[in-house]
């Protein structure tokens, strides 16, 4: 294997080639019914004493989103269904993705179950106005 400079002219040929193979892949992905990118959202709030962020999410067992979540003060983020959302509120919830204790996460993360699920975002103390970031975009998702 050799490093080619990304600047180097295609060899003579290779470019109809190149053609073909990008049409087969956009074919495929059209023929799959997948599209790759098909939402973002994102959004700043300050979350006060007692409140949580809620953002709903919806997608089918395939579908993989990323998100990102910065906030000034360590919070817990989980994903979890409808059943859960109401649960948490009692203490009793399941989470299907947890993080505790984080000021910055990152993750693609891929639905189990068909949605929809919800990202709650939980200061970790009521006392203390915490600043949040969210940004959430759907990569991949099946019609």
């Amino acid at each position: 294997m050799r490093l080619i400079s990304p600047t180097a002219q295609l060899p003579r040929g290779l470019g109809a080639d190149l053609l073909a193979f990008v049409i087969a892949v956009m074919m495929a992905l059209g023929i799959t019914s997948v599209s790759a990118l098909t939402s973002a959202y994102e959004h700043e709030t300050v979350l006060k004493g007692g409140h949580i962020g809620v953002y709903e999410l919806d997608g089918t067992p395939w579908s993989i989103i990323y998100f990102s979540v910065k906030s000034s003060q360590p919070v817990t983020v989980c994903i979890t269904n409808g059943n859960g959302n109401h649960a948490l509120s009692s203490g009793t919830g399941v989470c299907l993705f947890l993080a505790k204790h984080v000021t910055h996460i990152s993750k693609v993360w891929r639905f189990p179950v068909k949605g929809p699920l919800y990202l709650l975002i939980i200061p970790e103390r009521e006392d203390t106005p915490v600043s949040v970031q969210v940004e959430i975009r759907t990569l991949l998702s099946g019609w």
